[in-house]
């Protein structure tokens, strides 16, 4: 069996199991670029490699799994999905769709605008100013922005409940909130 034929078998066992995806990589040519009728030349060429790093998996993804008894004291890997963004930048419908279905089966997915979001997002502390945003803080920002509670959770990338833990002052806000807030 062709190995695309095994890797569309392999997609389909685990089908309801996993999210499983296509590691896709590919080499083509980068240089300046003219069109010649139906021919395209690229003088100055220079080769172009895309994608993942060398020795990616073809196939990955994530499963849920229900901690027991017999992982304590084990690692476990978690699947982090850090979607990168400007400070002005929004997440697309798309990409908020993979990142909440990252989130639902027990994964990270988080939209982040900086290293210290990222970090903190993962759970690393990271040696801010503040240890965390005061309630009247966190409000503000979210007026100058327009912002819901909902808007906070799908452009932060975390769940709602937290959010609002956060603005009830019943949950501790991250050390990583205090960056954010500040831009």
């Amino acid at each position: 069996m062709a190995e695309r034929d095994v890797q569309n078998e392999i997609r389909r066992a685990l089908a309801g199991h996993a999210s499983i995806y296509r590691a896709n990589v590919g080499t083509g040519w980068t240089g300046d670029v003219k069109r010649h009728g139906d021919l395209v030349v690229i003088s100055n060429p220079r080769p172009l490699t895309t994608g993942l790093p060398a020795g990616f998996a073809d196939l990955f993804g994530w499963r849920p799994l229900a901690i027991e008894q017999r992982h304590v004291g084990t690692y476990v890997a978690q699947f982090v999905a850090v979607e990168v963004k400007s400070a002005s930048g929004r997440a697309s419908q798309d990409q908020r769709a993979f990142l909440a279905a990252v989130q639902r089966d027990g994964g990270i997915g988080v939209v982040a605008r900086s290293g210290a979001e990222a970090a903190g997002a993962i759970g690393v502390g990271v040696n801010l100013h503040e240890d965390s945003v005061h309630v009247p803080a966190l409000t503000a920002w979210m007026e100058r922005r327009a912002w819901s509670a909902a808007d906070v959770a799908r452009e932060l990338g975390v769940p709602l409940p937290t959010v609002a833990g956060w603005l009830s002052g019943s949950v501790a806000t991250p050390r990583w909130l205090a960056h954010v807030v500040a831009h």
